[in-house]
């Protein structure tokens, strides 16, 4: 190598982009503002977005490696793509809507070269008021878990662990080995991801995440959240109505069922959605309590979801 030549980066950061030009500009340029130059190559997948979303990324930042996708195949999909693409040895899944304040990347695979028996690590989430965002991480979905969490015992989790739900209720640790951590931003080994696959693209949307973590802990080490190297997720940037938070929501307990089905078979799947049905009524009465007032979203919802686990929802395609 010539001293002139330029030396490879050390990681990968891939950014899928739908519709939401205007925040991943803002992404990418804190991208380049926090994380050290030359260390890493900057991937952009846009998922077929059908508006001006390229040519203004393309404007803005004119020299990543900025890839378009056919169609939009979901997050999973889009991040196949990008690190299809990926030279590094290391990589950072990083969302549009998240905005970094440090350099949380070169953080993060620090940490992975320093612990070999760690597959995957996340860093904190703050929301923008400076608070942090729940449900970042959690334990491996299994029917109890589903029960617990959708009855609002997991709130009671850190009196014993008997209540532990999917979602972790937060950290008491800086260093915390969970079952999951949030795709908003998480660090892995190139090698370890195409090793098992990426992620699975049956999940277009939410617990795509979950999935792939259980499968990076089964087949290549620990899964862990550092409670540091805060990211700022700016979060909903590509769904804001009720409708689509309804619509989220299906997708989001079809998927953690899939999952279960996965682990325990047809009968865990079946306890699952039994536990789940209980704690789904208190919401919707809950929801009917508050309805004109905050209460829109968790009647739609809890009444979607309820008949989604009974196979009587049809409102959107299964």
């Amino acid at each position: 190598m010539t001293s002139t030549a330029r030396a490879a980066p050390r990681m990968s950061i891939i950014v899928v982009n739908y519709r939401t030009a205007r925040i991943t500009c803002d992404c990418l340029a804190a991208v380049r503002r926090e994380v050290a130059a030359g260390s890493y190559e900057l991937i952009v997948v846009d998922n077929a977005s059908g508006d001006d979303s390229v040519a203004r990324i393309r404007a803005a930042h004119p020299d990543i490696h900025l890839i378009t996708a056919e169609r939009n195949g979901g997050f999973g999909a889009g991040n196949n793509l990008g690190v299809a693409a990926a030279v590094a040895p290391n990589l950072i899944l990083l969302n549009s809507d998240a905005i970094l304040g440090g350099d949380t990347p070169n953080r993060m695979v620090d940490f992975l070269e320093a612990h070999p028996d760690v597959a995957c690590v996340g860093p904190r989430i703050d929301l923008p008021d400076g608070t942090r965002q729940p449900k970042v991480c959690g334990n491996r979905p299994s029917p109890w878990r589903a029960t617990m969490q959708s009855f609002g015992l997991s709130r009671l989790s850190r009196l014993w662990h008997g209540f532990d739900g999917i979602d972790a209720e937060g950290v008491a640790e800086r260093v915390t080995r969970v079952g999951w951590i949030s795709g908003v931003c998480m660090a892995m080994r190139t090698a370890d991801y195409r090793a098992v696959g990426g992620f699975d693209t049956a999940f277009f949307m939410y617990c795509e995440d979950i999935d792939l973590c259980m499968r990076l802990e089964r087949s290549c080490g620990r899964v862990v959240h550092v409670d540091d190297w805060p990211v700022m997720h700016l979060g909903g940037a590509s769904s804001t109505t009720v409708d689509k938070r309804v619509r989220n929501a299906i997708w989001q307990q079809r998927n953690l069922l899939t999952i279960i089905g996965r682990e325990y078979g047809g009968a865990g799947s079946a306890a699952a959605r039994i536990g789940m049905l209980p704690g789904l009524c208190v919401r919707l009465g809950l929801g009917i309590a508050r309805f004109g007032r905050d209460g829109n979203y968790l009647l739609h919802s809890a009444w979607a979801r309820l008949l989604d686990s009974l196979g009587l929802w049809r409102g959107f395609g299964r």
